[in-house]
């Protein structure tokens, strides 16, 4: 039996069909084959993550801070607005992104389903 020595090594067909290991890792991840888009989503999706994180902690800045740094009451009123915009925007696209890979993972469960 071949032995699995890199963390690519699953995808090499000699190495994936001669080794259990690949099989139960497989089998405990749940992993399907991969493709380019099921990698591309899951490559993408924490970034997507980290960077809504920081624009709600921007915007949760920029809320708190808007009476408090000595600026008249229509800045504060602009930056209220500003922070409100911010979260509603990244809050719809973190929506947007997240029913993006639901859709692309049931399109390719259902893709992979049909070529067995």
């Amino acid at each position: 039996m071949a032995e699995v020595t890199a963390p690519g090594a699953c995808s090499d067909p000699e190495i994936a069909r001669d080794s259990s290991l690949c099989q139960e890792i497989k089998d405990r991840t749940g992993q399907k084959d991969s493709s380019i888009l099921n990698k591309l989503v899951v490559t993408v999706l924490p970034w997507v993550g980290g960077l809504a994180v920081l624009m709600l902690i921007y915007a949760g800045w920029l809320y708190t801070t808007a009476g408090y740094l000595g600026l008249s009451y229509s800045s504060s009123e602009e930056k209220i607005k500003k922070a409100k915009t911010i979260v509603k925007y990244t809050l719809f696209g973190v929506l947007v992104i997240a029913l993006a890979s639901l859709i692309i993972n049931v399109v390719l469960t259902l893709v992979d389903s049909v070529g067995k």
